[in-house]
């Protein structure tokens, strides 16, 4: 059953989905020649108004461009996110629960269908990205642009590796283990915080929830910088001390652990999220 419901909600997202995904890849194109057109201006030499002026325009389009590919990210945040609270929190949801499916494999299938598209348009958001890079640097440059971002990024990692080594690995490996986590603590907290709005009120649900969404994000923010600040005045003397009698490798390893256990408390953190959605929908959600 888990698979047909996911099939239906990944349709039902798909069908807009799309122009989310053309605009990101063409204002990723568009954007890097508008860009290209103002470096070659600026790099000719050639005095006149009327030059300036496509150049200046060209630049502000081009800026534009580039703000479009993350903000199609958003899109698709709010159509995964939409579809989780039309489908269970309206009109909708009286057939939704009336389905011979149990409310936890409900919530899976919405929470896979918001991690399947939110992951999804995250690499066509780096592909668009990366297609600006290609597409923005001229074969010839001048004094304005002596470097490509792709030597960068390449001396970047070789510096790294040559000081740190094989860490690079796994320093790289944690960090697409945050970003996973973040993910999905993130889609769990808006869940969540539909969940709380719609089970509170009967109008102005979304309203609600985005409000309480505002009001527990600023509430863990402040927990963090609490907990950050407490760290670092009873904590940072012992662990300066650690680490200046540590072996370089021993260094990077506690380095690595911290990192660790920063990860397995957001870990934590949205596994209660999860669950609370979950006990929500099933003991006080009321849609009569």
């Amino acid at each position: 059953m888990l698979k047909k419901l996911l099939k239906y909600d990944m349709k039902a997202v798909s069908g807009l989905w799309w122009i989310g995904a053309v605009v990101s890849v063409a204002a990723a194109i568009v954007g890097s020649f508008l860009i290209r057109t103002f470096i070659a201006i600026s790099e000719s030499n050639v005095e006149s108004i009327f030059l300036d002026l496509i150049s200046t325009l060209a630049l502000i389009a081009g800026i534009f461009c580039v703000i479009a590919i993350p903000i199609s990210y958003v899109f698709t945040m709010i159509l995964v996110f939409v579809r989780f609270f039309r489908h269970f929190f309206t009109d909708e949801g009286y057939l939704t629960f009336t389905l011979p499916v149990k409310r936890s494999t409900l919530l899976l299938s919405k929470t896979l269908n918001a991690s399947i598209w939110l992951i999804a348009h995250s690499i066509l958001t780096a592909i668009s990205f990366l297609l600006f890079v290609l597409f923005v640097y001229p074969p010839e440059h001048g004094e304005l642009i002596n470097f490509t971002p792709f030597e960068v990024v390449g001396k970047l990692i070789a510096n790294l590796w040559s000081s740190i080594g094989a860490w690079l690995i796994v320093y790289a490996f944690e960090v697409l283990l945050i970003a996973f986590v973040g993910l999905m603590f993130s889609i769990f907290l808006v869940h969540f915080c539909i969940t709380v709005g719609s089970v509170l009120v009967k109008k102005a649900k979304l309203i609600v929830s985005i409000a309480i969404y505002y009001a527990f994000t600023s509430a863990l923010t402040t927990a963090t910088q609490i907990v950050a600040f407490l760290f670092a005045n009873f904590m940072s003397d012992g662990l300066s001390i650690l680490m200046e009698n540590a072996t370089e490798g021993q260094a990077y390893a506690v380095i690595a652990l911290l990192v660790l256990v920063i990860i397995s408390i957001f870990a934590v953190i949205s596994t209660l999220v999860y669950s609370a959605t979950q006990y929500l929908l099933d003991r006080k959600l009321n849609l009569a």
